[in-house]
């Protein structure tokens, strides 16, 4: 029979575990003629060194086994966000108080209303809020220990983790932590971005294939819009077409855009057109690429200025 103990080397800890199984072991283990193992090898000092170590001590012997564990030296994690059934979770190097105010300035920084707050116990705060577009925003603060809080946001019913994890990059900042918000997201909106890039280039060079790559299949009508854009080409030429995001709102694979255009034409006739129209603009992600499925124009706009 062999015993293998796989441990550092502590006397009071190893003379406990072997009383027991003494109590336990077979006669034969008892008068000595068992043979003892020692091993500590390089794994188990890995572990140490991480901070975990694993204590086990197994007997074989004939028709029997026994296994004892214990995990000790559980570490906390801080700086880091994982995306948990629609919540954003993430830990933070800093107290319930400090963190409960960075979680009030983040939300405000990203456009999100205060409706209630809550400090239910010592240890488990709550801050609700609601986005322009009506969704519940839940921000709840743990205190894992004195300097350290855990934060998990919800958005909505099902979660945002897009709004989610931009709420815990603006709470990063403020604590001085590393920043946690995902390169999806900046990613995100700079495929965007070069949307309406690649709509002005379109229409500067008039280069109808480029305007139409930029248009989900599911555009309504998409033949119209075509047809429209080449009929607008032949009347007038675009001068110089500028662009401004004024509000975003990007989830997973769909996105929210108000953006104004900012236009300067010359017409066929030589007038000269300067306009500056905003539309709500949706768009889904495609196999990875954004495209417009959908143009609504913001209706009470400033009436175009025309002179020849």
């Amino acid at each position: 029979m062999q015993v293998n103990l796989h441990t550092a080397w502590d006397g009071t800890l190893l003379k406990y575990f072997m009383k027991r199984l003494l109590m336990k072991a077979p006669e034969e283990f008892r008068k000595g003629r068992a043979r003892i193992k020692m091993k500590t090898d390089s794994l188990f000092w890995a572990a140490v060194r991480n901070g975990t170590a694993l204590l086990s001590v197994m007997i074989m012997c004939s028709g029997c086994a026994l296994f004892i564990g214990a995990a000790v030296g559980a570490g906390v994690g801080v700086g880091a966000i994982k995306y948990v059934k629609g919540e954003v979770e993430g830990t933070y190097a800093a107290t319930m108080g400090t963190t409960w105010v960075a979680c009030q300035n983040a939300l405000k920084e990203v456009g999100i209303k205060i409706v209630g707050s809550m400090k239910e116990k010592p240890n488990h705060w709550m801050i609700k809020g609601r986005t322009e577009g009506g969704d519940e925003v839940k921000v709840s603060l743990d205190a894992l220990s004195d300097k350290v809080t855990k934060v998990s946001v919800r958005v909505g019913r099902l979660g945002d983790k897009n709004l989610s994890t931009r709420i815990h990059s603006a709470i990063s900042r403020r604590l001085g932590a590393l920043d946690t918000a995902p390169s999806e997201i900046a990613s995100d909106l700079e495929l965007i971005k070069n949307v309406f890039e690649q709509i002005k280039t379109a229409h500067l060079k008039e280069d109808i294939n480029l305007f139409l790559s930029c248009y989900s299949p599911i555009y309504p009508d998409l033949n119209s819009k075509k047809q429209a854009t080449l009929k607008n080409w032949k009347k007038f030429d675009f001068v110089n077409l500028t662009y401004n995001i004024l509000e975003k709102e990007i989830g997973a694979d769909k996105a929210n855009i108000t953006v104004q255009w900012n236009m300067h034409t010359v017409g066929k006739d030589g007038s000269i057109l300067k306009s500056k129209d905003t539309f709500n603009v949706v768009l889904r992600k495609e196999d990875g690429n954004w495209k417009i499925t959908r143009i609504a124009k913001v209706v009470n706009q400033s009436p175009a200025t025309q002179r020849k």
